[in-house]
Order: structure tokens, then C-alpha cells, then sequence
């Protein structure tokens, strides 16, 4: 769950009229995991970066445009005058007027960092230690002992499928082995000719084989979606499912839309490379992940082994 200091530190950046990209960006920047950044942007109720507003017609005129573009340049000359003379960060009133949770911060940075002439603010005293946020999570490796675990480990033309890399003759995101499976046509990308590529239909359990009674729900937002559920990039309802409901202690896998990019993903538990549990959960309909320390949460003798907290 995210911290309330940070969940309002997002709602401030929002509010000063920083989109979510933009403070996404300076969250990272600063020390925060993706897991971490996603999940205060979703509490915050930050909009997703791949639904945005397309505009479908110009409103103005030609003697208006010409308006529009001098008053554009006229701002711009002060904005840039206004910003070498204020030295302004990357994020405008967002580096400094918040302060990072101390537990976020990278220590691996804190004796190379330039000195400046500025002192950050302290952070409040209030800001527990958590088993979540102890130490900045690092990038994730994949796990190699147990094969790939994302289609990001495969080379071009295949695809992750139960941990192996296997080939995608139609390039529609399900591999040949399972298209097999499923009896679909592993040379065409839409089978039943529905709009929706065997693939999306899989992970959405969806009858890809019936174009007439599909049994999913199209959308465009996630208000056209329940609760449980997020609207992925091809257009479909996706429940986001947890087969061991956060246990630590058992490997599982969620299939669920991601937050950012909103694409329906297969994901499973494993270890990182400095030992903590990449544990996946599902949030309002989306998937997420978070690191776990094991030894901090069950105590003495726990690690991280084969996806799950298990002693010695």
C-alpha cells in the first residue's frame, strides 16, 4: 500500500498541473521503484499514460493561430529567461517543496553526489521503516535458474510461455506450443476474425475460437470495467487474478493489466538478484509488484528461494 506522505506528495503534483508522466519520471529519478512510483500514481488516482485525450479537429482559426503562436513565443522568451535566473529543477515546485521518504532514497548515491548549495528539507519523523521500503528496490534480473519469465527474455519471433522461450510464427503475442494447445491457427493472428488477437483473448479467458459470443467486455476506459477489473490496451475488460493472494510463502502467478502501458501481462514470484522476493499482487484491477524481505517478515533463516519466503 502506498505511503500517505507520498500518495499527497503526488496529489500536490497533480494539483500544480504536472501530469503523470512528468512526476513518474521525477519519482524514479529520485530513488523510487517502478513498483513503488505505479502504486502511488494509482492511489493517487493519477490517469494512466496510455489513455489520453486525442484531440480530432483544430479549434481555431488561421488570424487566431497567429495570435495563439506570438503569445506562445512572447511566453516562452520569459519562461526561459525566468528559468536560467531561478536555476529550476527538472520537476517545477516538485524536488523541493516535498521531501522523499528518507527509507527511499538510494544510499549507494549519498557519498557521489554533487554537494549543493541548498539543503533538502528533513523528512518528517513521523515516516516508519517498512519491510517494502527499507533500501531502494533494484532493477530485477531474470531469473535464469527457471527460464525466462517475460517475453523482454526472448529474442524476436518467440515469446515467454511456462518459462521457455518458444517461437511466434504469427507474431500475435501467443506461442506456436500453446496456439496448439488452445487449437488456434498459429499462422494467423486473429483466428475467429474478431478483432482481438488470440493472445489478448487468452490471457483474458476469452473463447478465441468464437467470434459470435466472445464473453468478454470491449472498453475504453476502466469505468467501463467492475472493480476487480482494468481496461488493457487492446480494448477488453481484464480481471486481474492472484493465484496465492499475496502469500510470501508461495510462489504464484497473477495475470492482469499493467498500470503503466496497461498491456495484459502473465507474471510470477521470484527472486531478484540481491535476494528479496518480487512478490505480484493485484490493485483496482491492476497488476503490480513489490519487493519482500524475507528474513525481515518471517524472521531468522528465511530467504528467497524458487519464488517464495521459505526457511534455510
Amino acid at each position: 500500500m502506498a505511503k500517505p506522505e507520498l500518495v499527497d506528495y503526488i496529489k500536490k503534483q497533480l494539483s500544480n498541473g504536472h501530469d503523470t508522466a512528468t512526476i513518474r519520471e521525477h519519482l524514479l529519478k529520485h530513488g523510487y521503484t517502478e513498483a513503488l512510483a505505479d502504486e502511488g500514481l494509482i492511489a493517487a488516482h493519477a490517469p494512466p499514460l496510455s489513455k489520453k485525450a486525442k484531440m480530432k479537429y483544430f479549434p481555431f482559426s488561421g488570424k487566431a493561430l497567429a495570435y495563439v503562436v506570438v503569445v506562445l513565443a512572447v511566453l516562452g522568451i520569459g519562461f526561459g529567461l525566468f528559468s536560467f535566473y531561478q536555476g529550476s529543477s527538472d520537476l517545477a515546485g516538485a524536488a523541493h517543496e516535498a521531501p522523499m521518504p528518507e527509507e527511499l532514497q538510494p544510499q549507494q548515491n549519498t557519498e557521489t553526489a554533487p554537494s549543493s548549495t541548498r539543503e533538502e528539507p528533513a523528512p518528517p519523523e513521523e515516516i516508519s521503516t517498512s519491510t517494502e521500503t527499507t533500501t531502494p528496490e533494484t532493477t530485477v534480473s531474470e531469473e535464469t535458474t527457471a527460464g525466462c519469465t517475460s517475453n523482454s527474455a526472448c529474442t524476436s519471433g518467440s515469446v515467454c510461455y511456462q518459462h521457455t522461450c518458444e517461437i511466434d510464427t504469427d507474431h500475435d503475442g501467443a506461442s506456436d506450443v500453446q496456439e496448439q494447445e488452445k487449437g488456434t491457427d498459429i499462422h494467423k493472428q486473429d483466428t475467429d476474425a474478431d478483432s482481438y488477437f488470440d493472445a489478448d483473448e487468452f490471457s483474458a479467458g476469452t473463447d478465441a475460437l468464437d467470434s459470435t459470443s466472445p464473453g468478454y467486455t470491449s472498453c475504453k476506459i476502466n469505468t467501463d470495467c467492475t472493480s476487480e477489473q482494468a481496461c488493457s490496451s487492446s480494448g477488453i475488460c481484464v480481471t486481474c487474478k492472484d493465484s496465492d493472494a499475496l502469500n510470501y510463502k508461495k510462489q504464484g502467478t497473477i495475470r492482469g493489466v499493467q498500470y503503466i502501458g496497461t498491456n495484459i501481462v502473465l507474471s510470477t514470484d521470484s527472486c531478484d538478484s540481491s535476494g528479496k522476493l518480487t512478490e505480484y499482487y493485484c490493485s483496482q484491477g491492476y497488476s503490480l509488484s513489490k519487493n519482500v524481505d524475507c528474513e525481515t517478515e518471517y524472521g531468522t533463516g528465511y530467504s528467497c528461494s524458487s519464488g517464495k519466503c521459505a526457511k534455510g
